[in-house]
């Protein structure tokens, strides 16, 4: 079941770029180290990344607890900066349940970053960010109990850990 979602994901994505939105654009090779910058400071990990007993995230009957959550929850104050980790090509998104307002950079070579549960967004639809720059505000839109930032790192549509990547908080 994640994985059908990964993939969906990633079938979104290459929709939303049109496979033209990427020409004339320089995008950062995948690292698998250094170079990732946080994408938020002064926060405190409140879920990890894999299985959960939390009833909210996605059911998978793979999992212990019976539920599978794709990143990191990052709790902060509502309207802390959130930042690119890496340079890409943003896309700009909403679900009225899920991520609710979210952001997903992509970074090229099917690496890509997902910020979710905005509050606002700081970037446009189809511009090029640089590490660091700001994405959007901690916020609690989709399906979320309070002020966090659900963070994750996707390689050729399939999450990952994002604590393979850089240390978190």
């Amino acid at each position: 079941m994640i994985r059908a979602v990964a993939a969906a994901t990633a079938a979104l994505l290459i929709s939303l770029s049109g496979g033209s939105a990427l020409a004339g654009v320089t995008l950062a090779a995948p690292t698998t180290g250094g170079g990732f910058v946080k994408p938020l400071n002064g926060a405190r990990i409140s879920q990890g990344y894999g299985c959960t007993p939390v009833v909210i995230e996605p059911v998978d009957p793979a999992c212990p607890g019976g539920h599978w959550h794709s990143g990191v929850d990052l709790a902060a104050a509502r309207g802390t900066d959130v930042v690119a980790t890496l340079p890409g090509l943003v896309h700009v998104l909403v679900s009225a349940t899920g991520y609710g307002l979210h952001v997903v950079i992509d970074h090229g070579g099917g690496l890509t970053s997902l910020y979710g549960h905005l509050d606002t967004v700081a970037v446009a639809d189809g511009t090029y960010v640089t590490a660091g720059e700001a994405v959007g505000a901690v916020g609690s839109s989709g399906n979320s109990t309070g002020p966090h930032l659900h963070f994750e790192i996707c390689r050729d549509g399939i999450a990952e850990d994002p604590r393979l990547d850089l240390r978190l908080p």
